[in-house]
């Protein structure tokens, strides 16, 4: 056991701004090269200059997207627990509860294919795709999500099932490596394997069998370390309490993804009604938001364990210093994102469209234009979303699941969705533009709130503790 010991150091005896960034930084670096290998399909198909391929894509994504609700599922309701449950030395019922999560989520993915298959075309034009992207859209589906879904799901999950037991490095590495795999089988499939006019269809097959090798690599691991740690994929089950505790914290996490997910899909929606060079620039401006909402989840969920482990212990002045490092972090990211985004957004927007290889007439200038001003609003969220995600992910980290689904569903449900369909009918394409600064900027004032109220509790917990622990001297 002396890997786990060795491990539980970072968690209690490292020097917290080590320990913070022992877990987070693999964790950022993994979710930036998920951006660069999302960026990738949309880079390598944007050199066809085919805007109607990239706006099969940018209607694809919220389908796509959507596995990360069960993924958060039990990936974070699983991995908070775990680290909680390790906190406090209770390793057998920790793999149960990894072993829970592990064959749960097998089985919501399945069934999340399966509606699908069921549902593909009237979902797709749902989004908005129209006769001339809708076949491009449904090839993407098929392969990233139909038949490479599940795959994704269960990565994510084992993922941060070695996150939440300090293995965050080799969490890093499998997902890192999976990007790669993916950048390296874009061209080759789209234009050496695969014949003129299918770079959508090899896209997607590239992502489909990236996805397939990290489930692979991590189930290797899993089996590696499964000895030395509290994980497990024995068909086990846990308490009642555990059971009940993966759903309270992975609820408001899954919640979070999939209405983020149908906003998402219901603007795609509101801006096909400008055609496709507006879909085409919101994708692509999405993209490059992508790189933002990553590293802060990457930020996020390296905090997590280290908050769930001394939440659990009580060792509350760690605990607060693991979330000061976040704060610190967050507001680097958010200042680099905004100043780079508003500089240079008409040369990001280009880099993934490419005007002198235009096809079916596509206005590849007109969308370059417009995406830059879609990115230069849509980058003023930036700051506020980073600070909700981490405070959402705080609570959560702390099994707080009436604060963190109150917070996830005021900011994507309560907040976010009418002003997105006020705003749409007021301000027309403006209105779209300009919901997501107004719905995180009211939805960091109730995170503040929320935050304060917990803090105020966490005092007078330490107070009694104290009392109790001077009269038991005495």
């Amino acid at each position: 056991m002396a890997t786990q010991q060795k491990e539980r150091e970072i968690f209690e005896t490292m020097p917290i701004g080590k320990a913070f960034f022992t877990l987070a930084l693999p964790t950022i670096l993994s979710q930036l090269i998920v951006v660069v290998y999302n960026l990738a399909d949309t880079f390598y198909v944007g050199q066809t200059g085919n805007s109607y391929m990239i706006s099969a894509m940018s209607l694809s994504a919220p389908v796509f997207m959507c596995l990360n609700a069960v993924g958060n599922l039990f990936g974070i309701g699983g991995g908070s627990n775990v680290s909680r449950l390790i906190g406090i030395r209770q390793d057998d019922e920790a793999k149960k509860v990894s072993s829970y999560s592990f064959y749960a989520t097998i089985i919501f993915a399945l069934i999340y294919s399966l509606i699908v298959i069921l549902f593909n075309e009237p979902l797709l034009t749902f989004l908005g795709a129209s006769e001339q992207s809708l076949e491009y859209a449904k090839q993407y589906v098929l392969w990233t999500v139909i038949i490479g879904g599940p795959f994704m799901i269960v990565s994510a999950v084992l993922g941060h099932l070695l996150r939440s037991v300090g293995f965050s490095k080799l969490s890093g590495i499998g997902i890192g490596a999976g990007g790669v795999l993916n950048i390296i089988l874009d061209p080759l499939f789209m234009f050496v394997l695969f014949p003129a006019g299918q770079e959508v269809y090899a896209a997607a097959c590239a992502t489909c069998i990236s996805n397939v090798m990290v489930t692979l690599f991590f189930a290797v691991v899993l089996i590696k370390v499964r000895k030395k740690c509290a994980l497990s994929i024995k068909p086990q089950m846990p308490s009642k309490e555990s059971v009940k505790l993966i759903y309270n914290v992975g609820i408001p996490s899954a919640l979070g993804a999939f209405l983020a997910n149908l906003v998402n899909a219901t603007t795609f929606s509101l801006m096909a009604e400008y055609g496709d060079t507006a879909i085409a620039s919101l994708g692509i401006v999405r993209k490059l938001d992508s790189i933002a909402f990553n590293l802060a989840t990457g930020l996020s969920q390296g905090m997590m364990p280290l908050i769930a482990y001394n939440y659990a212990t009580r060792d509350y002045k760690r605990m607060h210093g693991a979330s000061l490092y976040g704060r610190i972090s967050a507001v680097v990211l958010a200042v680099v994102c905004v100043g780079a985004y508003t500089i240079f957004a008409e040369q990001l927007v280009g880099f993934f469209i490419n005007a002198e290889g235009s096809q079916s007439g596509a206005n590849t200038l007109e969308t370059i234009e417009m995406g830059a001003t879609f990115l230069r609003v849509l980058t003023l969220a930036v700051p506020f979303m980073i600070f909700n995600f981490l405070t959402s992910f705080t609570f959560q980290a702390m099994g707080k699941a009436k604060e963190s689904l109150l917070l996830v569903v005021c900011r994507q449900g309560l907040v976010h969705f009418p002003i997105l369909i006020l705003f749409a009918n007021l301000f027309k394409m403006d209105g779209i533009l300009w919901t997501q600064f107004v719905s995180d900027g009211l939805t960091l004032l109730l995170a503040l709130i929320l935050n304060w109220k917990i803090y105020k509790d966490f005092n007078k917990q330490k107070e009694s503790l104290q009392q109790n622990l001077q009269d038991s001297t005495l």
